[in-house]
């Protein structure tokens, strides 16, 4: 089945049409938002979000993408835009597996939004994309609920290179990603957004570090 409207399309299955409206409403509600973030008048196309009901056809569609990257598909896997299209799994797919077993609808929501930001990010990056970066700000802009982490222990080497095998990866991230955003103008995020590679990683975890541990010392 298939939703259109000014801004997206949806493909879906039968079964997850009440599920295909609610995605379609909450990227209605954000899209200007993230779009003005992004300072975009438009993009290139109506972006096309597909939503699995069968977690070996997500699989089968994923796994290419991941080897072409030297990456192994993981089972808390449940959305990507690799294609330039948000593909993801429906709920009752996400929650099959541990890490989403709780997975609220509300939740689940944060999801789209979080791809749509990829999606937006992807339109006007200027260099090879960076895991922690793409993951830190999509995860800040779709204000994702990460448990945050008391201290960054990787290296910038590490981050850069071996970022999704990383325990706590997304919440280092989502970590890194809120301190820029407090420190930088919209004006310098921007050029970060262009040139993630212009980032210091390594003063970065430093200055997160020291942040965090401020954090710690205020609440005890």
């Amino acid at each position: 089945m298939l939703i259109e409207n000014e801004n997206f399309i949806l493909e879906f299955s039968d079964n997850d049409k009440a599920l295909a409206e609610r995605v379609a409403n909450v990227l209605d509600t954000k899209y200007r938002e993230i779009m003005k973030w992004f300072e975009l008048e438009s993009l290139p196309k109506k972006t096309l979000i597909k939503i699995y009901d069968d977690r070996e056809e997500y699989k089968k569609h994923l796994i290419p993408w991941l080897e072409k990257n030297g990456e192994c598909w993981k089972d808390w896997m449940k959305a990507d835009t690799c294609d330039g299209n948000i593909n993801m799994l429906n709920i009752e797919k996400c929650r099959e597996v541990k890490e989403h077993s709780n997975i609220s609808m509300d939740k689940f929501l944060k999801t789209p939004i979080h791809e749509f930001v990829h999606i937006c990010h992807n339109s006007i990056i200027k260099e090879d994309c960076i895991d922690w970066f793409m993951e830190g700000l999509a995860t800040q802009l779709a204000k994702q609920d990460y448990n945050p982490v008391s201290n960054i222990p990787y290296t910038a080497k590490q981050i850069l290179e071996e970022f999704i095998e990383l325990k706590h990866s997304y919440q280092i991230a989502y970590a890194l990603m809120g301190y820029m955003l407090e420190h930088n103008s919209h004006e310098q995020m921007l050029e970060y957004v262009k040139h993630p590679s212009s980032v210091d990683l390594e003063q970065l975890i430093k200055d997160t570090n020291v942040e965090l541990e401020n954090k710690q010392i205020l609440q005890k």
